[in-house]
């Protein structure tokens, strides 16, 4: 994969969740100061920060095989810069990864590696610039059409490129969702 492609695909994240599996945990003071979920299927607990400051959501899930699930999400756009007006480049998403881990670790107190995180969620944006007569007619435009992430990603990568990255996402992925913005 060329330079060009590499930033391209990863300065349209947006939305992103990570998450890190347990067998034991080291501390579990996170019973204590999150928010239990009583009607969760599986017993749950959240944090979700409040305020202005945009931070990742976290959700540590304990599953019926004694395994607790770790995860955090978050839009990169609005972690970086407050707003999801601009999408991040290459290096802006590392440092946004980074920021979460760090988040996580410090909030759960777990250690949590964004180098060796499983992605369960991806959110992909296209940046479209827009000049003031045309936005209306483009949002009108964009609200009506319904995109299928796969043709996207071929359209953009070719052919090859979207066949690698649709396995490797299904093996690593819950969830993908294709936003134009």
């Amino acid at each position: 994969m060329d330079d060009h492609r590499a930033k391209t695909l990863d300065s349209m994240l947006d939305t992103v969740k990570i998450k890190h599996f347990y067998q034991a945990l080291p501390c579990d003071d996170f019973k204590r100061k999150w928010k239990s979920l009583s009607n969760a299927r599986h017993p749950t607990w959240t944090h979700n920060a409040k305020g202005s400051e945009t931070l990742p959501n976290l959700t540590m899930i304990l599953t019926p095989n004694g395994i607790y699930h770790l995860s955090a999400q978050v839009s990169l756009p609005k972690l970086l810069f407050g707003h999801n007006a601009r999408l991040p480049n290459q290096q802006e998403s590392n440092q946004g990864l980074q920021i979460m881990a760090e988040y996580t670790e410090g909030t759960s107190g777990l250690p949590f590696d964004v180098q060796t995180a499983t992605t369960s969620l991806i959110h992909f944006a296209n940046d479209i610039q827009l000049t003031e007569p045309g936005v209306w007619q483009m949002v009108e435009k964009l609200s009506k059409r319904q995109m299928n992430y796969r043709r996207q990603l071929r359209r953009i990568y070719g052919d090859g490129w979207t066949d690698r990255i649709s396995r490797t996402l299904r093996r690593r992925s819950k969830s993908i969702r294709h936003h134009e913005l």
